[in-house]
């Protein structure tokens, strides 16, 4: 099987970027972001996105403040919700 050079400079971004953020945390960030790609096209409850997309990650809101705000509430409340 071949890839495109797009498509393995973008593995070798993530792979450098795992290294330098820490790989478990980039992991969880992807996790969340494909399991909220399930919820949105194709209206999955958020319990069987996540078991789909590995079961892991981060609150979808905590995943959204640190993608918007660059911060999250440290002390939990905000994310207390479970998944549905």
């Amino acid at each position: 099987m071949k890839i495109s050079r797009d498509e393995q400079t973008a593995i070798a971004t993530v792979v450098r970027l795992g290294g330098r953020h820490g790989f478990g945390n980039l992991i969880s960030h992807l996790q969340t972001a494909w399991a909220k790609s399930l919820v949105t096209q194709y209206q999955m409850p958020e319990r069987a996105a996540r078991k789909a997309a590995g079961g892991a990650g981060y609150p979808f809101q905590m995943h959204t403040d640190l993608m918007e705000r660059g911060e999250w509430d440290e002390t939990g409340k905000r994310y207390s919700r479970s998944a549905k």
